[in-house]
Formats: structure tokens, C-alpha cells, sequence
């Protein structure tokens, strides 16, 4: 699998760089993040972008909105792997996410049905990311309202992941509620490095 990103607006070009889309350069072993500042600026594009693939419903592709008034109801109906954000930042993490543990081989590991599970379960997404590999995780203070979380953790040395690692990522876990979906993976990076992207819908008030 490879990764293909398209950009549409200038925001989304702001944050990861002109990506027009390429119809050459998709095919079925391809994961296709599209990322936009406003869904219904480019409803039509994305959506002759998804029928040419011919990928609904298949979990090939993510839409990601930087237009946090978007008709989350309408999008989501249209584009099934479809989500919002708040903070531009949260794009870099799901693209490394995806680019060093799905993309890329990983001692254990998610596919891509398990990310866009995740991705599916709240209205917008987050992610974290740090340079100090899962040591980091003790100090990681996560949102009271993930509904559902990804943590890709990059080793410099695989050899490194002992039992203490295994009993610190056990003991982050166990600070979301029983029902919180987790889905996790470990692969070789050249530092260390952790990324969690998460799902949640704003707490009411």
C-alpha cells in the first residue's frame, strides 16, 4: 500500500504542500487522504475523486475537513471515512500515522479498516505527538472525551520493546473508559517517536 495526498485549498496546502490529484497515481493498493479547508467548497470535487476510484465504502481513503461548521451529518452520509478538526497540527500526526504504521511494516500492527474504525467514532479528530517514544506516555494527557485512539510507537531499536514497555503502554490505556476503542502498532523509526490520533465529539455545555 501507498499513500497519494490531495489538497484542496489553501489552507490544506499551508500545512502539508501542493497536492493536486492524480488520477495516474491511485489504484487499488493505494490509501488516498484528502485533505480540504471547507467540504462544500469541494463537495464535487472529492466526490467525482471518490466515484473515479471507485473506493466508497472501501476503507482506502480519508476526507479531512479544517472547517470545524461543516454539516457533519451530510458529509459523513456522503463520504463514509469523513472527519473535522480544529487544529491544523492534528494533520502532520495522522499523515506520520499513517505514513510509519500503516504504509510502512510494523512488528505489530493495524490495517487500514482499524484507523478509519477509529476515525469513525467521533465527529473530529486529534492527534499527539512526541519525540520521546513511549517513555513520553506517562506524561501524555489525553482529552476526557476520546471516544477512540491509534498509538503508533516508533523504535529506534525494536529489540527495545520489553516487558516494562509493554507494562507502560498497558498502564496508559487503562486510563480510558472500558468502552474506548484502541488499536495500537510498533515499528522500527530512525528516533523514537509516538503518535496517537484519537476521535472524540465536543463535551456539551
Amino acid at each position: 500500500m501507498k499513500l497519494s495526498i490531495v489538497t484542496l485549498g489553501k489552507n490544506a496546502q499551508a500545512v502539508l504542500g501542493h497536492h493536486p490529484y492524480n488520477v495516474n497515481e491511485a489504484n487499488k493498493e493505494t490509501f488516498i487522504l484528502i485533505v480540504t479547508d471547507d467540504a462544500t467548497t469541494y463537495q464535487n470535487v472529492i466526490g467525482n475523486i471518490l466515484f473515479n476510484e471507485n473506493i466508497h465504502g472501501r476503507p482506502t481513503y480519508l476526507v479531512i475537513d479544517m472547517n470545524t461548521f461543516s454539516d457533519y451529518a451530510q458529509f459523513k452520509g456522503a463520504w463514509t471515512y469523513y472527519n473535522k478538526i480544529e487544529k491544523a497540527q492534528t494533520i502532520n500526526g495522522i499523515v506520520a500515522l499513517i505514513q510509519y504504521h500503516l504504509i510502512q511494516p510494523s512488528l505489530i500492527a493495524f490495517d487500514s479498516r482499524d484507523l478509519l474504525g477509529i476515525c469513525s467514532f467521533g465527529e473530529y479528530l486529534g492527534s499527539i505527538r512526541t519525540d520521546k517514544g513511549i517513555e513520553e506516555l506517562k506524561e501524555v494527557n489525553m482529552p476526557a472525551n476520546v471516544m477512540a485512539l491509534a498509538c503508533g510507537i516508533g523504535l529506534a531499536n525494536p529489540s527495545d520493546s520489553t516487558v516494562e514497555l509493554m507494562n507502560d503502554l498497558d498502564d496508559f490505556f487503562k486510563k480510558f473508559r472500558e468502552d474506548t476503542e484502541i488499536k495500537w502498532s510498533i515499528s522500527s523509526a530512525p528516533n523514537n517517536d509516538l503518535i496517537i490520533v484519537y476521535s472524540y465529539n465536543k463535551l456539551k455545555s
